[in-house]
C-alpha cells in the first residue's frame, strides 16, 4: 500500500513532469505530500497538459529544459538537492523514432547518461522508466521476464534496450542504486501524444476525424496510468531502503489484449468512423509481460482492462463536455485510485 508518511516532504526530482505519465505522477506525489521538483520540455503538448492539470502549481519548483542540456540539468539538481530521482523524460513512440531516429537515440541515451551522472557522487536512488519494448521479440507469443535478452528492431525499441544497458553499466561501475521499470502499454486521461491509439480514438470520437488503425490485431499488456504510477511509488518506497532491489522490473498485467478490444469498448460508447490502414513502419504484433517478480513484493495491477478503459473514457468525456471541472475530476480519479491500493 501507499505509505503517505514515506512521501511526506520527500524531495523528488521528476523529469518529464508534464508528459502523459509524468503529469499524473506530479499530481499523485503532491497529493501524498511530496515536494515535486519538475524538469521538462515545454512544447505544445506539455503546455496543454500543464494548463489542464495545473502542474506548475503542484510543483515545489520547476525548470523548463532539455535533458540533453547537461549543465542546466546539473544546475537545477544542485539547487534543489533531491532525495531521489524519478526519470520519466524520453521520446516515447515507435512511429516518431522512425521519423526522427537521431533525436530518439540522443534523448533516450545521452539524456539518460546526463541524468545518471547527477547521482555519481550523491548516491541517491534513481528510478528509471525504460519500456517493455526493450526485449528481443521474435513474436512467438513469449511472456517476457526480466532475465530475457534485450534487442530492438526499430529505433525506439533499440533506444530502450540501450537504456537498460546504460543503467546496468552505471549501477555496476559506480556502485549506484538504480532500478528500471519496463512497463506495458499505458492508457488514461490527458494523453495527447501523436500516434497513440487513445489519442487517435479521441480525435475520432470527439473531433470527428476518421480513425486509421495500423494494426487492430496487435496485442499488448494494457494498464491504466494511475494503477501503474501508484505501483511505481509502492516499489520506490521499498527500493529507497533496499539497494538489493536495484535492477530491472516488469510493470504490467500478465494478460494482454488486442487493439480490437480497445476499439470495441470505445465504439460501444460513442460511434465513430474508422478503417484499417497498414503502417509503412514495422511494429511488433504481440507483447506480454511476466509480473511474477513484482508480485513477490506484493505489488500488482488492481484495475481490470474494463475498469482501465472506463476511467479513460470518462476522463475524455468530462474534458470535452466540462473542461472547467477537469482538474477536480482528475484529482477525484487519483483519490479513488490511491484508496484502492
Amino acid at each position: 500500500m501507499i505509505n503517505k508518511n514515506f512521501w511526506k516532504k520527500k524531495r523528488v526530482l521528476l523529469t518529464g513532469f508534464n508528459g502523459f505519465k509524468g503529469s499524473w505522477m506530479t499530481l499523485i506525489l503532491n497529493k501524498l505530500g511530496a515536494k515535486v521538483y519538475g524538469y521538462s520540455l515545454n512544447h505544445r503538448k506539455e503546455k496543454l497538459n500543464n494548463n489542464i492539470l495545473r502542474l506548475e502549481k503542484n510543483c515545489e519548483k520547476f525548470e523548463y529544459g532539455n535533458i540533453l542540456n547537461k549543465q542546466k540539468l546539473f544546475n537545477f539538481f544542485s539547487r534543489i538537492k533531491p532525495d531521489l530521482i524519478i526519470h520519466m523524460a524520453s521520446k516515447s513512440t515507435v512511429i516518431e523514432s522512425y521519423e526522427n531516429p537521431s533525436t530518439t537515440f540522443k534523448t533516450n541515451t545521452i539524456g539518460l547518461i546526463n541524468v545518471l551522472s547527477l547521482i555519481k557522487n550523491s548516491k541517491i536512488p534513481a528510478f528509471i522508466l525504460t519500456s517493455d519494448k526493450c526485449y528481443k521479440n521474435d513474436e512467438k507469443k513469449n511472456i517476457f521476464s526480466e532475465t530475457d535478452p534485450l534487442s530492438g528492431d526499430d529505433p525506439y525499441s533499440a533506444s530502450k534496450a540501450c537504456q537498460e544497458i546504460i543503467c546496468n553499466s552505471f549501477k555496476k561501475s559506480f556502485n549506484l542504486k538504480i532500478a528500471t521499470a519496463r512497463a506495458g502499454n499505458v492508457i488514461g486521461g490527458c494523453d495527447f501524444t501523436k500516434d497513440r491509439i487513445i489519442t487517435d480514438l479521441i480525435d475520432s470520437m470527439f473531433r470527428k476525424k476518421e480513425l486509421l488503425l495500423r494494426n487492430p490485431n496487435a496485442t499488448r499488456p494494457w494498464q491504466h496510468v494511475l494503477d501503474l504510477n501508484i505501483n511505481y511509488l509502492m516499489f520506490v518506497q521499498k527500493f529507497y531502503y533496499n539497494k538489493k532491489l536495484s535492477g530491472a522490473w516488469n510493470f504490467g498485467p500478465q494478460k494482454s489484449y488486442t487493439v480490437k478490444k480497445i476499439i470495441k469498448y470505445f465504439y460501444n460508447k460513442k460511434k465513430f468512423k474508422f478503417k484499417v490502414k497498414k503502417s509503412k513502419f514495422k511494429e511488433k504484433k504481440y507483447l506480454s509481460l511476466s509480473d511474477k517478480k513484482l508480485k513477490k513484493l506484493n505489488i500488482k495491477n488492481n484495475f481490470s482492462i474494463n475498469k482501465s478503459l472506463a476511467l479513460t473514457y470518462s476522463w475524455y468525456e468530462q474534458y470535452f463536455n466540462n473542461k472547467n471541472n477537469i482538474y477536480n475530476f482528475s484529482i477525484e480519479q487519483i483519490d479513488n485510485a490511491i484508496n484502492q491500493k
